[in-house]
């Protein structure tokens, strides 16, 4: 599972503030009151209780952290879709963030503040895969929108290519805290 960017985790970091972007919704010590939005084609596939999962198991982590699902697509920050495209990933966080100009530009080295982002689930990577399997990239996607990078602990959501886990783990819970400080 690929995100956003590879690079967002440097090997040869060993503190906790390699787990976390620098750019994320609200940066600083809240991301509280985020509101995602499912397009059609969530339930169109039946993934609304999978995304609705994925967002759920991080509320209760901080106080600092809440995510609502909102049936306007414009009071959403975080913006969800089921499809078929053409890279090979199970799930992608795209964030944006408004230029100087007022344009949405793509946020490739997760730095700036977010305007909104989208989770996309890929079905021919995982339409076939479990429940399970499929709550575990929507935990893992809403994670990259709560700013938290891929890492390589062993027992994370956030391990890519290891989705050993469909919610947060100790460590994940950790890093997720540590953002929010």
């Amino acid at each position: 599972m690929l995100s956003t960017s590879a690079a967002a985790h440097d090997d040869r970091c060993n503190d906790s503030s390699c787990h976390e972007w620098r750019g994320g919704f609200n940066t600083g010590d809240k991301v509280s009151d985020l509101k995602y939005w499912l397009d059609s084609s969530v339930s169109s596939n039946n993934y609304t209780s999978i995304l609705d999962f994925g967002a759920s198991s991080w509320n209760d982590i901080s106080a600092n952290v809440s995510l609502s699902k909102v049936s306007k697509k414009d009071d959403s920050q975080v913006r969800a879709y089921v499809s078929y495209y053409s890279q090979f990933w199970d799930g992608q966080w795209e964030p944006y963030y408004t230029d100087s100009k007022g344009k949405l530009s793509f946020d490739s080295n997760n730095f700036e503040d977010w305007s909104v982002g989208n989770i996309r689930l890929h079905l021919q990577q995982i339409g076939t895969s479990s429940s399970s399997f499929k709550k575990k990239v929507a935990v893992h996607e809403f994670a990259h929108s709560l700013s938290l990078a891929h890492n390589n602990d062993d027992v994370s959501v956030m391990k890519p290519g290891d989705l050993s886990f469909n919610v947060p783990q100790k460590a994940d819970k950790t890093h997720l805290k540590n953002r929010l400080k």
